[in-house]
């Protein structure tokens, strides 16, 4: 039964190869984890820019669904990231936040990812490293509010902070640490309760983080993250539309993404105190 993964050794290490790519010997004690790829942090091109600032790119994984992009092993001296694809959708991210809360080992995971931005003072491509989030949920006569909030790791919240706002001085985007909110699907997303999340200081909203906090936090493991606003809901501003319609030059998207994977490398090349 898919339930028993945390007793059936051989079925956990089944979907461990067959969702994230690599053995469970093979995981390092930090990870990324994002819905959908990791090329828009490197221009195009990730592997070139994390060799640049010194790693070394171990293995090259596709998702089992090629849409959602790919993951990548990294090491530095000896200390291994893996940068890892885990699907679009709350149902894709508990099975992957399951998966590496039952591999061990596993010391710090940095959710990164798009988010729509719902607070007042948040502009297009804005940042908010989350203190807390809560996890939304949805029965068949519709929303209902989530349970209380949980609060993101500390450490690691206190060291992404810094690095993005040093990689991100230039950019003119601001770097938020407040609530965030999962909600169960985007078609949720009404105007009645957005207004309502955003009059209980909630600054971001997306589909995925706060399921792997809920999931991961369970077990005891620092997670925290990086939630980039690529849409703001309340202003008619979507997810599809051009930078400029978002007022974000296209050379700036490109140098505030880059700033997040370089801030994210910093973050993580510290010891994690585990």
């Amino acid at each position: 039964m898919y339930g028993e993964i945390g007793r059936d050794r051989r079925l956990f290490e089944h979907y461990f190869r067959h969702n994230v790519g690599i053995d469970p010997g093979e995981c390092p004690d930090r990870v990324v984890v994002t819905p959908a790829g990791f090329e828009g942090l490197g221009a195009g091109n990730f592997r070139a820019a994390v060799e640049e600032r010194g790693w070394s790119v171990h293995r090259v994984v596709e998702h089992p669904e090629a849409r959602f992009g790919k993951s990548y092993l990294t090491e530095k001296h000896g200390r291994r990231i893996l940068w890892s694809v885990g699907g679009i959708g709350a149902p894709y991210a508990f099975g992957h936040a399951t998966l590496l809360s039952l591999v061990g080992g596993v010391k710090a995971v940095v959710f990164q990812g798009s988010a729509g931005g719902i607070g007042e003072s948040v502009r297009s491509y804005d940042i908010n490293v989350p203190t807390q989030a809560v996890c939304g949920a949805w029965t068949r006569k519709g929303w209902k509010p989530g349970l209380k909030p949980m609060a993101t790791d500390s450490a690691l919240t206190g060291r992404l902070i810094p690095a993005l706002s040093s990689e991100l001085r230039c950019s003119r985007r601001r770097v938020h640490s407040g609530s965030h909110y999962t909600i169960g699907h985007y078609f949720l997303e009404t105007a009645a309760i957005l207004n309502r999340l955003r009059e209980s200081g909630v600054l971001t909203i997306d589909l995925e983080f706060a399921v792997y906090l809920d999931v991961l936090g369970a077990v005891g493991i620092p997670t925290a993250g990086v939630l980039r606003a690529s849409d703001l809901p309340l202003k008619g501003i979507a997810y599809h539309d051009s930078l400029e319609r978002k007022g974000v030059a296209e050379e700036d998207a490109r140098e505030i993404k880059q700033g997040i994977l370089a801030a994210l490398l910093t973050a993580l090349e510290q010891d994690t105190g585990g």
